[in-house]
């Protein structure tokens, strides 16, 4: 049996395997170093949070930006964290006001904040900046704010907000939002 499995047949589907095998480990192989690459090179992408599942910074405050803008309070309260802050200067007033997800302040924030307001994204890539924190990334966007007061014209504001998101939970801990100079 020992000269039956050396004739050609058998040697040369031996190589075939060893050819296929080692194909197939290198093709493994290759697509671990590109993931590898895409994670590093592209910032957020791969993270994981607790539950497993990827979390792109830019796409936890466009979500909430989008959700902003249609007036979606059930939407933005699922992606602030427990422990959420907002932090911005009235429009017109420049007095501090804020949203405390902790205090249950955060919905009457949201509420009040927004009325008589009409919001914009401003610029073509209106996220300007994104920078890793550690356990956190920092996202700064841009965006336009339209305040009507009274029987006035809107008023017209060139605005930013930096988003705290958190790497372990992929939400939003903290938004500060100012006027752009």
């Amino acid at each position: 049996s020992s000269v039956l499995s050396r004739t050609p047949f058998c040697e040369s589907q031996h190589i075939h395997f060893n050819t296929f095998f080692f194909a197939m480990a290198s093709g493994v192989a290759l697509a671990v170093v590109v993931g590898l690459l895409l994670r590093f090179i592209t910032p957020g992408v791969g993270v994981r949070d607790e539950a497993g599942s990827s979390v792109d910074p830019k796409e936890v405050v466009t979500q909430y930006m989008n959700a902003r803008i249609a007036g979606n309070l059930t939407e933005i309260m699922t992606i602030l964290s427990e422990s959420a802050v907002i932090s911005s200067a009235n429009l017109v007033l420049d007095t501090p006001e804020s949203g405390k997800m902790v205090d249950s302040s955060m919905k009457t924030y949201l509420e009040v904040s927004a009325t008589g307001v009409t919001i914009q994204l401003d610029a073509v890539q209106p996220i300007q900046q994104t920078v890793d924190k550690g356990n956190s990334w920092e996202v700064l966007m841009y965006f336009i704010a339209w305040k009507k007061v009274g029987y006035l014209s809107p008023m017209f504001f060139r605005m930013q907000a930096i988003f705290t998101i958190s790497k372990k939970i992929g939400k939003i801990d903290r938004i500060v939002v100012t006027k752009r100079k």
